[in-house]
């Protein structure tokens, strides 16, 4: 028997497989991870296909097989190949996603100095070493080791030959080590009565010893047919009763898998019955019918819930599910962010207790590792995480939703594959025949597009829900005899900040918002106060010289945090590398004494706040203050409870939170997100405002909505404020469509890095010199290019980096007949082109 291996190991041409031979005595099946052979090292593959014949001539055997698989469906394999082919990645990269956490393993070479190292000055001229092998040893650690590969990080791989030289000599030792596995299934000692015993003859004894405490605990164990935990006995009973009757023979000890269930401690609250409204009905038909399909179609219906703010697009979904489990089939519902899960999980736990499973980076790894292998094994129906959630070993997969379907963080941008789980997701449900929901109050202009353009190639069966809840259903309150109608949406108000500035009035929070906020605090209502940046200010500046305390490692300001969470006092921090300093009072520059803060944050804001209202209790929600799901729902639960709470934050809060007890909202500055140079600006702009602007109004309470902004006439701030998707909708598509912008066009982003700057220009440029011979031989290539050019930032992590766009129907195919060496990222549709 012969398998096709996909290998850990990057190639040129991204989809080859290896072919190996089964030994007789192992069993081989498509979506094994195994270890092989390559080259001189093992390394890992996955089985990709098996066959009895091979064309191949002296193929090496596999090493092994690791237990407990195969680990990747049918399903998830053929996506996977799709995911690499699509994405610019190989095969093994982009089944590392869809691997129980923890079971992707790595051999890393390690280097240290050798005895000679220490003679290094002495011996340089006999071993005829460089100065160029000089600056490198001088990188290493006096003493340890440091990782092969990220010396060559540091050191630039240009200099990498010169490393080599110094192992050769023998300066430098080289030492091959496989990393420890970082998850695995944790066991616990249980104990349970031993086969064959006589119980009652067992207690009889025992009370002829007056060993009371061990016939209590042998009655116990009798009592219950499951093991019991030995400490919990030995809490109880005392460890030495509990050891004697091992000793004696009467229980005995066996190990136990132990469950790591972040949902362990969770309390479900009693699901509360909606009467759906006609829309609604409407759009649950159409989902469950889809799902309901005597035999699955080849491939799966996709939908656009298109819903306003507070429209109850969540009650579709749990329809949806719920269709999808009567069915004998499992769902996935996906959130942009952690801090959507702790509300999501609520409304999905209480209709489904005990089927809910939790897959995203906010579980430790033994949590996500354990919650992989009991969704495998069909324990839960329904799963719920964030972007990587898609790759969850889900069989007979029924349903996935994709709530807030237009947020940029399912787009994975860091690392391969740079994948967006809404493209993945489409994919999958092509392949599985499962029905797809996205759903959104403001959909992404491609999305929208695919739902209402008879033109496009892969089109979307559009849902609407044009109406709020409190709209839609005639809900009334009794007032004697008069029942009195809610309203809808919330009212909003768009403040000229530079009219304010005219009138005198220079502080962050307008005069109509400060009075709006007064009135709610005497009411005892809840405010949400949004600004999309962290930090008391995002910059700081000398008022003597001018000079702006930067990032040395990135070349970006520094944001001040005035309370960081290390409780060290002010510090300036950068948000791309982490680096951080304290605030100096000084100008480093100049030593001039004044320094000013620049374009308040999140603390910035609560600063003022505070000292607006002293007697309110006031919450601040970024990545400072909740850093994982525990503490975002702690923030979420704090903000719900009794009281007249201001609630300050980012980007967090305006993202489907459902909290009806909110009646004002203020966007402290809704320019931010203008000023960025991306063709995406005004959308994102518009999506975010009417996102947050939504949050207010979702119960019998009016709702009011302050936007406050230097540009009022700008169409996507106008829009927001009426919630007029569809008004914004015609004028970017028609500006996206002038300009052959995407999604009437694909980009493709090249991003070279270097520690040195003339090694990173000349690389990009050399490249696109090649590109440009390329396109001047094929005449039928449609490619446009841009670049090369600076990313921005220019300098990050001690990098510089450069740019190639690539433009065109499919720009990504000229990289088959021009290689890129390594160094190079290949972001297909990137998000942000910056």
């Amino acid at each position: 028997m012969f398998v096709e291996v996909a290998v850990d190991f990057s190639d040129r041409d991204r989809l080859r497989t290896y072919t190996y031979a089964v030994p007789e005595d192992l069993t081989v099946q498509p979506g094994d991870l195994l270890w092989v052979p390559f080259g001189y090292r093992p390394i890992q593959g996955i089985a990709i296909s098996v066959s009895e014949t091979c064309d191949t001539d002296n193929v090496r055997e596999i090493d092994s097989v690791v237990d407990d698989g195969p680990f990747i469906s049918q399903h998830l394999l053929e996506t996977a190949i799709w995911i690499a082919d699509y994405y610019r990645t190989n095969i093994f990269r982009a089944c590392v996603a869809m691997l129980p956490p923890g079971a992707n393993q790595q051999l890393h070479i390690w280097v240290s100095r050798g005895e000679l190292a220490d003679q290094a000055d002495q011996v340089l001229t006999g071993f005829a070493i460089s100065e160029e092998q000089r600056e490198v040893l001088h990188e290493l650690p006096i003493t340890g080791r440091v990782r092969r590969d990220r010396l060559v990080g540091l050191i630039g791989r240009s200099k990498e030959r010169h490393l080599d030289a110094l192992v050769r000599n023998g300066i430098v030792v080289e030492e091959s080590i496989w990393e420890r596995p970082r998850a695995s299934a944790v066991f616990k000692a249980h104990v349970k009565i031993s086969e064959g015993v006589d119980v009652d003859k067992a207690v009889e004894q025992y009370q002829g010893r007056r060993a009371h405490r061990r016939v209590e605990l042998v009655r116990h164990l009798a009592s219950i047919t499951n093991p019991l935990p030995r400490a919990d006995l030995s809490k109880r009973f005392g460890n030495q009763v509990v050891r004697a009757v091992i000793d004696d023979g009467v229980a005995e000890l066996m190990q136990v898998r132990v469950e790591r269930d972040p949902l362990a401690d969770y309390a479900v609250q009693d699901a509360i019955s909606h009467e759906l409204t006609p829309e609604q009905q409407d759009a649950v038909d159409a989902v469950s019918s889809s799902i309901g399909q005597p035999e699955a179609p080849s491939k799966g219906e996709r939908f656009l819930l298109f819903g306003v703010t507070g429209s109850g697009k969540t009650e579709v979904y749990l329809r949806a599910v719920q269709t999808c489990i009567a069915e004998g089939k499992r769902a996935i519902i996906m959130v942009p962010e952690i801090a959507m899960t702790p509300q999501t999980l609520q409304r999905f736990a209480s209709r489904f207790p005990g089927h809910i499973a939790l897959q995203h980076s906010g579980l430790t790894i033994g949590q996500r590792f354990d919650q992989w292998h009991q969704i495998r094994n069909g324990r839960y129906n329904v799963v719920i995480g964030s972007r990587s959630s898609i790759f969850a070993p889900v069989e007979n997969l029924g349903l996935v939703v994709i709530d807030e379907e237009h947020e940029w963080t399912f787009k994975q941008s860091d690392r391969a594959p740079r994948y967006h789980a809404r493209d993945i997701a489409d994919k999958l449900c092509e392949l599985s025949g499962a029905a797809l929901v996205l759903g959104s109050a403001t959909p992404d202009i491609g999305t929208y597009r695919r739902s209402t353009d008879p033109d496009v190639s892969d089109p979307i069966t559009l849902l609407q829900l044009p109406r709020r809840i409190n709209e839609a259903i005639n809900t009334t309150t009794r007032t004697g005899a008069t029942d009195i109608e809610t309203s809808g949406y919330a009212e909003s108000r768009i403040v000229d900040m530079k009219l304010e500035i005219q009138a005198g009035h220079r502080e962050m929070l307008s005069r109509p918002l400060l009075e709006a906020l007064n009135d709610n605090v005497e009411r005892g209502e809840k405010s949400i106060l949004f600004i999309n940046r962290r930090g008391s200010a995002s910059f700081v500046q000398c008022l003597s010289c001018g000079t702006i305390r930067t990032c040395p490692n990135c070349e970006t300001p520094l944001t001040l945090h005035r309370n960081p969470r290390q409780g060290r006092g002010s510090r300036l921090q950068c948000h791309y590398c982490s680096y951080s300093v304290g605030a100096a009072r000084q100008c480093r520059n100049c030593d001039g004494a004044g320094v000013a803060r620049r374009a308040a944050g999140t603390e910035g804001v609560e600063e003022a706040v505070r000292g607006f209202f002293p007697n309110t209790p006031i919450l601040r929600w970024d990545s400072d203050t909740a850093r994982n799901s525990t503490e975002h729902a702690k923030l979420l639960e704090e903000f719900q409870s009794i009281g007249n709470h201001i609630l300050i934050g980012t980007q967090m809060v305006a993202k489907g939170l459902d909290i009806p007890t909110v009646s004002l909202v203020g966007v402290i500055a809704a320019d931010i997100g203008l000023a960025v140079p991306s063709f995406r600006s005004a959308e994102r702009t518009f999506q975010i405002l009417s996102q947050v602007t939504g949050r207010a109004g979702r119960s019998d309470t009016p709702g009011v909505a302050i936007i406050q902004t230097f540009q009022p006439e700008h169409f996507a701030i106008a829009a927001a404020a009426e919630q007029d998707y569809a008004g914004f909708y015609e004028q970017e598509i028609a500006t996206r469509q002038h300009f052959e912008l995407p999604p009437f066009t694909s980009y493709v982003r090249l991003s070279y890095g270097a520690y040195d700057s003339n090694d990173a220009a000349m690389e990009a440029r050399s490249v696109r010199t090649r590109i440009d011979q390329y396109l001047a031989s094929e005449s039928d290539a449609k490619v446009d290019v841009a670049g090369p050019s600076p990313s921005f930032p220019a300098r990050r992590a001690g990098r510089y980096r450069w740019q190639i766009l690539l433009k065109g129907d499919f720009p990504a195919a000229i990289l088959d007949h021009v290689p890129i060496g390594p160094g190079w990222t290949v972001d297909v549709d990137p998000i942000e082109m910056n």
